[in-house]
């Protein structure tokens, strides 16, 4: 295999840090945008109905079919509003975990390099990776995404770790070649998007 693009860095704790926060906003992309885009559609419609059952209760309504339906109307949204707030509440934790997982396993194996040279080669057939003396050849048919960030591109693998690529350090070449021979990447991520 020649290689038609490498690149050539040194993974310390700066680079990890990095590498996590990329990695938590490719996976939290718009989560919350999304939540309070949808809240209103199923909170209004709770407090519509509560205060229409609130008037009933202190009017002739109390009782009627008018009150009973605005009740249950008020109790189902407002058990929906409830439980999307718990799902957000779920997700945003399970994100801060697993951001605070990743960083954790990134910064371990930093410390535990004995040499932090990790060195990429591309070529029409594959990619190979060095870091600490192990080579890894990966043929482009197993990445199954790339996530792109500003900082960081990262290849999801068949069977094997997600790979970050720091964006500052690749070449046009190795871009185009990694472009060329991978599946659609999901979009850029930035901080403005979450």
């Amino acid at each position: 295999m020649s290689a038609q693009a490498f690149l050539e860095y040194q993974f310390n704790e700066e680079i990890a840090e990095r590498a996590a926060r990329s990695h938590k906003r490719s996976i939290s992309r718009g989560l919350g945008m999304k939540f309070w885009r949808a809240f209103p559609y199923v909170l209004l419609p709770a407090l519509a109905c509560g205060a229409i059952t609130l008037y009933g209760d202190r009017s002739d309504l109390a009782g009627s079919i008018l009150w009973a339906v605005s009740a249950t109307l008020a109790g189902v949204f407002g058990i929906l509003a409830a439980l999307m707030a718990l799902l957000q509440l779920f997700a945003v934790g399970a994100i801060s975990f697993a951001h605070w997982r990743n960083r954790r396993d990134l910064r371990r194996w930093t410390a535990s390099l004995k040499d932090p040279t990790v060195r990429w080669e591309f070529s029409d057939e594959a990619f190979t990776s060095c870091v600490g003396g192990t080579d890894r050849r990966t043929p482009w048919r197993d990445v199954k995404r790339v996530r792109m960030d500003e900082d960081f591109w990262m290849f999801e693998v068949k069977d094997g770790p997600i790979l970050f690529l720091p964006v500052e350090r690749l070449s046009v070449e190795a871009k185009e070649i990694i472009r060329a021979k991978t599946p659609a990447p999901v979009a850029v991520v930035t901080d403005e998007q979450n």
